[in-house]
């Protein structure tokens, strides 16, 4: 063996210096920590960007939920609207309805009556006060005959009383205005014959 041969067997065979350790373990914990420091900031990244792309889907959602609740509540508004223009003009109607079904009508009170149905009703208080007073007026000279029940009676019933037991009123409308003017003028005046201490004794 040559004397280049036996040195290279040497130093191949030489122990690790505390130097050289030292500059290895260095160099292994940098590369380390740069490999490290890497992987975290793009798992870091990795998950801002998930976060973001989770944000911008929940702030779609909720610009979503804004735009129908928006409509929701413009709809809602809108019906409440609808409803209340409704509900004003059936009350308008109701109203007016009322005055024309009043305008021809009158309640008979306190007269206790053993009909058990509308048609009953109305015949009961026909000869109960409309016709006396139809009677009196044509004695007065103020008709020429006595109407019938079918021709001066458009409609009549008993209303519900407000306490149990009491004597139910009874609507009766007329067919035409100037029967019914009749019937007021000589029905009062049948009323003051009776001798009651009130008018409204029976209306």
């Amino acid at each position: 063996m040559d004397k280049s041969t036996r040195a290279s067997a040497v130093n191949a065979t030489s122990p690790v210096t505390q130097a050289q350790l030292t500059t290895r373990l260095d160099k292994f914990t940098a590369d380390l920590t740069v490999k490290l420091n890497a992987a975290i900031a793009a798992a870091v990244a990795s998950s801002i960007q998930e976060w973001k792309d989770a944000l911008q889907e929940t702030k779609q959602d909720l610009e979503v939920l804004v735009k129908l609740s928006n409509e929701t509540i413009a709809a809602l508004n809108s019906r409440i609207v609808f409803l209340e223009n409704a509900a004003k003009h059936q009350v308008i109607w109701n109203n007016d309805k009322g005055q024309r079904l009043r305008s021809r009508s009158f309640r008979l009170h306190n007269h206790r009556s053993e009909a058990k149905d509308a048609p009953g009703s109305m015949k009961d208080t026909y000869e109960f006060i409309i016709k006396p007073a139809f009677h009196r007026a044509v004695n007065c000279g103020d008709l020429d005959s006595i109407p019938l029940l079918q021709h001066c009676g458009e409609f009549g019933h008993p209303l519900k009383t407000k306490k149990e037991g009491s004597v139910p009123s009874i609507i009766f409308k007329f067919t035409r205005r100037l029967n019914f003017g009749i019937f007021l003028k000589h029905g009062r005046a049948l009323v003051d014959e009776m001798n009651l201490t009130r008018e409204d004794e029976f209306w």
